[in-house]
């Protein structure tokens, strides 16, 4: 039975008004504003073609607001908008319970990550410690999370490892997962005129922390002879760790004097094909972290549609996307002379680039987000 979507309610608990860090949500708002009545609830988002419905606070002063301080709003919405789908991320649970009681609305919940698992993971990386309030709110949105999420229509996810993982914690039926991978905006994303004038120029475009593997990228590049150094070119992009920037470029410096390097700090979302897609390589040396072997690198898609090979190290993420020679090259994650390696190789094949990056563009084809969405909402219309 197929069901009609006329009006949807998308609710964040984080602003995704800028793509970084929230390109699925992003992209998902702009395809919902051109498809359906859209209503969109965040802290202050202002998105185009969309109704927008702020509750004016983030973190956990906007959880509490979303969920019990704007439940009634919520409710008078609900009643008088009628919502086909409810749309909902981690950490809303107010406005799922108000679409089972007072309407007939299919409720959908996206998860991008298991919460719990990976703030737990990242904190324990950097050697922190969650305060004992935190881990105490947490464990209580932990079980509130659950029962929701068994509660919901379908569950939506990016992969068949997170797919399972949340199964088996949440006790999720599996019938009821979804499986929506990231993506890249085909049109947005496509080959520019490549041009910094180095033999090799390879680019990162990105967060910045110390769980990335840009340090074993250094490593990597040390490694290199002194000639092999001064045929490249690096391009940081992004923002994060500032002390972490700081020490890394200062390492750059003292280290690699002869290395061509650029930080570009964040660039805005429609800048980044022309800035980053100068460049002839990109680079992710994840490392294999629980929270990365499920996921689904939104940036491996968006480098493909820029027709930008890939050294990228060799855990589940992206084995999932990419093909060893193909469209990439694979490399150990521990080690890093296997980085070296990869560049001297692709610094002495030009050819080899070109054929790589073909491929790569290819590839991105078939992963655009107007196709992903598509299939989704072909899901959502048999609840």
């Amino acid at each position: 039975m197929q069901n009609d979507v006329n009006t949807i309610f998308i609710f964040s608990p984080v602003d995704f008004d800028k793509v970084q860090r929230h390109t699925e949500t992003y992209y998902l708002s702009e395809y919902c504003s051109k498809n359906f009545e859209t209503h969109v609830a965040t802290p202050s988002s202002q998105l185009s073609g969309v109704t927008n419905h702020h509750f004016h606070f983030d973190g956990i002063i906007g959880v509490v607001f979303l969920n019990l301080i704007f439940a009634p709003f919520w409710a008078w919405l609900f009643i008088t908008e009628k919502p086909d789908v409810v749309y909902c991320y981690p950490e809303v649970i107010t406005p799922a319970l108000i679409g089972w009681v007072l309407t007939d609305t299919d409720v959908v919940f996206d998860i991008r990550a298991e919460p719990f698992e990976q703030r737990e993971e990242f904190t324990s990386k950097k050697g922190q410690a969650l305060p004992l309030l935190k881990r105490c709110l947490y464990s209580v949105d932990e079980v509130l999370f659950g029962w929701t999420l068994r509660r919901s229509d379908l569950v939506v996810t990016l992969s068949n490892d997170l797919a399972e993982k949340l199964s088996h914690n949440y006790r999720i039926d599996s019938g009821s997962i979804h499986i929506l991978p990231l993506g890249v905006d085909v049109n947005k994303f496509e080959p520019q005129t490549r041009g910094h004038g180095a033999e090799l120029s390879l680019v990162y475009l990105g967060t910045i922390n110390e769980i990335r593997g840009l340090d074993k990228f250094i490593d990597a590049v040390e490694r290199l002879d002194h000639e092999a150094r001064s045929k490249l070119r690096f391009d940081l992009i992004g923002g994060g760790d500032d002390q972490y920037i700081a020490e890394l470029r200062s390492r750059v410096d003292e280290t690699l004097p002869n290395l061509t390097f650029e930080y570009h700090g964040y660039v805005d979302h429609e800048a980044v094909p022309r800035v980053a897609g100068r460049s002839d390589v990109a680079i992710s040396l994840l490392p294999g972290l629980e929270s990365f072997n499920v996921s689904s690198p939104a940036k491996i898609y968006e480098y493909q549609g820029l027709g930008l090979p890939v050294i990228a190290t060799d855990i589940p993420a992206h084995r999932r996307i990419l093909s060893d020679g193909e469209d990439s090259v694979i490399v150990d994650q521990d080690d890093p002379g296997s980085v070296s390696t990869a560049i001297e190789d692709l610094l002495s094949e030009p050819d080899r680039v070109s054929r790589l990056s073909d491929c790569a563009r290819d590839n991105a084809m078939q992963h655009s987000w107007e196709n992903r969405f598509s299939r989704l909402f072909d899901r959502i219309r048999t609840l």
